[in-house]
């Protein structure tokens, strides 16, 4: 086994140390577990068809996850398993081996955060009456067996990974949302309201000034105003002129017009004047 674990670190160009998936499947025989106490970061093993008959002095690999030790000649021995520490582990799969009683899965309800269980192919699953009822009552962690939960209802494939990336998803969510909050109360503790910096009571200083801009484009559009109304008087005179000189000129006609009336409503008066006009005339001949 040491030399396949070589062999697999040389391929993935990683220490030991580093590796968090080590699959060593098909690749060497060996009856016990050795050479992996270096992979302390390691969070997934599979170990399948190696001709593993013992878990004795597994390594103590506190970050493992998923562990695959299908298709060997495991009989029992589960112990092992909880003396290593393997408080992370979730998923175990134990199918094609030799368990054959369910005294030997007792173990594994110390596995606290185990979750899927995998015997396919072991005889425990043929001579446990109610086997799956079972095995669901001694480990209370367990949400599928077998592939299936307490219901027969199969595991979709890759659901379990789905599960997983779903709490690391809501994990990073409530980080990024305390993160955000976090920026917004830096920001709002930043924000100066205009006035403020100077001592002055808030939006203060900005609305003084608003006051005395809006005072002054008032007053310069008032001289504006008034400079153009004296020019364009000047360059053009007003209307009102034009009416004045048209008022008086129809005053004198008005004036001659009821003079003329009044000859005409005086009978008395357009005789003497006749006569004058009639004396005038005798006189100029003689």
């Amino acid at each position: 086994m040491e030399e396949a674990v070589q062999e697999a670190c040389a391929r993935s160009g990683e220490d030991p140390e580093e590796v968090e998936c080590l699959f060593l499947d098909n690749l060497c025989k060996s009856q016990t577990v050795k050479g992996l106490d270096k992979f302390v970061n390691c969070r997934e093993l599979s170990l399948g068809n190696i001709a593993l008959k013992s878990l004795e002095g597994f390594p103590k690999l506190s970050l493992l996850e998923t562990l695959k030790l299908s298709d060997n000649h495991i009989t029992g021995g589960l112990e092992h398993l909880v003396n290593a520490g393997l408080n992370q582990l979730q998923e175990l799969d134990l199918s094609g081996n030799k368990i054959s009683s369910l005294d030997d899965l007792k173990p594994l309800a110390k596995l606290t955060s185990l979750r899927s269980l995998d015997l396919y192919g072991c005889p425990v699953g043929e001579k446990t009456p109610e086997y799956r009822k079972a095995v669901f009552g001694l480990i209370e962690t367990l949400e599928y067996l077998d592939n299936a939960d307490i219901g027969g209802v199969e595991l979709v494939d890759d659901e379990f990974d789905e599960e997983d990336e779903d709490e690391e998803d809501d994990l990073g969510e409530e980080e990024d949302e305390n993160e955000g909050e976090e920026d917004e109360d830096d920001e709002d503790e930043n924000d100066v309201p205009a006035g403020e910096e100077d001592g002055g009571a808030p939006g203060e200083y900005d609305e003084e000034e608003d006051g005395e801009e809006d005072e002054e484009e008032e007053y310069e559009d008032e001289e504006g105003e008034g400079e153009l109304g004296t020019e364009h008087l000047l360059r053009n005179p007003t209307a009102e002129d034009d009416e004045g000189d048209d008022f008086e000129a129809d005053e004198d006609d008005e004036e001659e017009e009821e003079d003329f009336d009044e000859e005409e409503d005086n009978p008395a008066k357009r005789q003497r004047d006749d006569e004058e006009e009639d004396d005038d005339e005798e006189e100029d001949e003689n």
